[in-house]
């Protein structure tokens, strides 16, 4: 019986860790307000420890991206960049739930609704409707939005994030 319930916890803790493994660090509405004012190297720095690695392919003179180290379970990488202009700092994922609370932290901490656009984003041979909603406080202007892609069924989360100038 004893060896029974080892067992059964030894694979309870094995299955946990696998799930840990594929987690990955997000960034809480306070850190990306921060990143904002990152300049290049610290920005850098900052994601890079929080496990994150430079994207070469999809970065361009007009902003750096980064990606996830760790998959999450739905084979996606959460991405975050910067712009070159360094006030605007964009982050994706595939987690509802973040997107979700994130929604909550911009309640919570002051922001208020500013409006809701329709937008097209994505090529012409394949355009994707889109609802932004629009937030701001005295600091920052905060533009959220999803997307799916039929190509793998996957929902996109995207939060921006500028600092007033």
């Amino acid at each position: 019986m004893k060896k029974s319930i080892l067992l059964l916890l030894l694979s309870v803790l094995s299955m946990a860790s696998l799930n840990l493994a594929k987690a990955q660090s997000t960034f809480s509405l306070t850190e990306l307000e921060s990143l904002c004012d990152y300049g290049t190297p610290n920005f850098e720095t900052y994601v890079l420890n929080k496990g994150y690695s430079y994207w070469s392919e999809f970065s361009s003179v007009a902003a750096t991206l980064y990606h996830a180290d760790k998959q999450r379970e739905d084979a996606t990488r959460d991405l975050i960049s910067r712009s070159a202009y360094g006030t605007l700092v964009s982050f994706t994922t595939s987690s509802k739930q973040y997107y979700l609370d994130l929604k909550t932290a911009l309640t919570n901490q002051g922001y208020k609704f500013v409006k809701e656009e329709q937008k097209v984003i994505g090529g012409t041979s394949d355009p994707l409707n889109t609802i932004w909603y629009h937030y701001a406080n005295e600091n920052y202007k905060v533009i959220i939005y999803s997307y799916s892609l039929e190509i793998n069924g996957v929902a996109y989360y995207v939060i921006q994030i500028q600092k007033n100038v």
